[in-house]
């Protein structure tokens, strides 16, 4: 089956089957529109999304008790130490391009556990 346009990079290597996947976003309201419409495929192809994403859903990520984070808009300040922790037990954290993230990334984040 053929991706969708807004579908993401697989570079994040096996990923959850997304009937089964838990994914955390910020709501619409707190990201633009064009940020909003790319990640709303994603988050619907998952099992529950829950909005309102914050530094705790890295902790989850890390500890396995949930899938994915897709985000906006986010700083450095906003993901840097949760980055660490994901990577450090094994997950991978990037752009929505599939880049690793630098002070200098586009705000956008794709976590996997």
């Amino acid at each position: 089956m053929a991706q969708p346009a807004t579908a993401f990079p697989s570079t994040h290597g096996p990923a959850p089957r997304s009937a089964t996947a838990t994914c955390t976003a910020s709501g619409p309201g707190v990201v633009a529109r064009e940020h909003w419409l790319r990640m709303r495929p994603l988050q619907r192809a998952c099992r529950w999304t829950m909005f309102g994403a914050d530094i705790s859903d890295y902790g989850s990520i890390s500890s396995g008790f949930q899938d994915l984070i897709v985000d906006a808009q986010l700083g450095e300040d906003d993901w840097a130490a949760g980055a660490a922790l994901i990577e450090a037990a094994g997950g991978r954290v990037t752009d929505w391009q599939g880049n690793t993230l630098t002070p200098h990334s586009d705000g956008t984040i794709l976590a996997v556990g």
